[in-house]
């Protein structure tokens, strides 16, 4: 495991390289629990940029650095949930993940959220499972035609 990595907070600026570690994670990683097709209409290669930065702006994600590189991001929330979490597959293994999901929880206990929660594709449900997650509800979902299964995961804070 690699000595912890640097937080900061997302600039517009980032948005591009946010985009390619989504693009990277939705195909590299999990693609082994979706088809490619699924894994396209997930993060097709063609995007809204305009739309990509304003969710990115509502959500103002934190952001993983290994020195200058950006290696994954992800968000909290004030209702507790977790909308953005993706790890580049170059990081994986590394503990970036885990480093993010503990900053996450330590906010969390700082804005004293009794609970958090997010939509989890199966590609990460054994990752948030580890972190102490249930999952509460399997859903699927329409997205670009594709149906995609994911499930809904919460986990109680003390």
């Amino acid at each position: 495991m690699k000595p912890p990595y640097s937080l900061r907070r997302y600039q517009p600026e980032d948005s591009t390289a946010l985009r390619d570690i989504f693009h990277a994670a939705v195909h590299q990683r999990a693609a082994r629990h979706y088809s490619a097709a699924q894994c396209a209409a997930w993060a097709p290669a063609t995007y809204d940029h305009a739309a990509w930065q304003q969710h990115l702006h509502a959500r103002q994600p934190w952001l993983l650095c290994d020195g200058s590189r950006i290696i994954g991001f992800a968000d909290l929330q004030p209702d507790g949930l977790i909308d953005l979490f993706f790890v580049h597959p170059a990081a994986g293994g590394q503990g970036a993940g885990t480093q993010l999901m503990q900053h996450l929880l330590h906010e969390a206990q700082r804005l004293r959220l009794p609970a958090l929660h997010a939509q989890v594709s199966l590609a990460a449900e054994a990752f948030f499972l580890h972190h102490g997650f249930s999952v509460r509800q399997r859903n699927s979902v329409t997205l670009r035609g594709q149906q995609l299964e994911n499930c809904l995961m919460e986990k109680r804070l003390p």
